[in-house]
């Protein structure tokens, strides 16, 4: 089977990945049946770190039954969670079970201390320590009893100035980063600059898009996404429907046409779909895209 580094560096095809979130708890069977649903249709699926604190099954082990259901995990690691003894341990373990892809990321921030971030390391120092890794050392430049060549990746802003984006990603792929997802979009005009950009210097981005099944979740992406725009037409598109299944059928078509625009300006590897209000939905859009 072609793994996801060699489809992304081969770069003769639009990729697809998705984002699952492992369960809240130890019984696995509905995360289980969220990555049948995905398999054969997408390139790879990361698994998150404790997204937005909530409290979740280690990705490590999240990744396992990824592979265990036929799918190639993209595991996030952050900042937030461990030190870098904690990171350095996790990493060994993932490349012995069969892990081969890890997102870098700093991760979301505590609220009120609760819970206490670690922080040893920012996300540059980590993507070094992963790299490191692959040469078959530890943070202390020790050598370990074998080498975890990770496919290394981190993440993008695709509304950051051109100044702050050009040093953020020229920092990350000195320190090993090898491919980019980004914040989700939702209008191709609002982000010239960065696909001038992605274009200018060949970074192989996946470029992220979101379904938003309600005016609650556009809400929530308003308060934390800078920069972000927002189409007129999908908020009133929404507003129009009472019941959630006509909700839900008009983000995922939105999102299906949205891809087709990115797929068209032949510039991004591919994309990365979010579905945190819902993540069965994933599985529809992936239904309804063209071939």
């Amino acid at each position: 089977m072609v793994s996801f580094r060699e489809k992304i560096e081969k770069g003769d095809r639009f990729l697809i990945t998705c984002e699952i979130s492992p369960p809240r708890g130890p019984n696995t069977e509905s995360f289980e049946e969220r990555l049948k649903e995905v398999r054969g249709k997408v390139d790879a699926v990361n698994l998150t770190d404790n997204p937005m604190l909530s409290v979740r099954m280690t990705p490590v082990v999240a990744s396992l039954f990824a592979i265990k259901n036929g799918v190639e995990p993209i595991m996030q690691i952050t900042c937030r969670d461990r030190n870098i003894l904690g990171i350095t341990s996790d990493l060994i373990g993932a490349w012995a079970i069969g892990v081969r892809n890890v997102l870098a990321l700093w991760g979301d921030m505590p609220k009120d201390g609760k819970p206490k971030g670690v922080f040893e390391v920012d996300t540059t120092e980590l993507i070094k320590l992963i790299t490191g890794l692959g040469k078959g050392l530890d943070f202390r430049g020790n050598e370990i009893n074998g080498k975890c060549d990770f496919f290394v990746g981190a993440a993008l802003n695709p509304f950051d100035e051109a100044e702050k984006l050009k040093e953020n990603a020229e920092k990350k792929i000195s320190a090993g980063a090898r491919f980019f997802q980004t914040q989700p979009i939702f209008d191709i005009k609002s982000i010239t600059q960065f696909a001038d950009f992605v274009y200018e210097n060949k970074i192989k981005v996946l470029l992220g898009v979101i379904i938003t099944p309600s005016e609650k979740t556009l809400e929530n992406i308003k308060k934390f996404a800078k920069g972000m725009v927002i189409p007129e037409e999908l908020e009133e598109n929404l507003k129009k429907y009472e019941s959630k299944e006509d909700k839900e059928k008009v983000a995922v078509e939105f999102c299906s046409k949205l891809i087709e625009k990115i797929k068209q300006i032949k510039v991004f590897r591919g994309v990365h779909i979010y579905s945190p209000a819902k993540e069965s939905l994933i599985g529809k859009l992936l239904e309804i895209l063209p071939k």
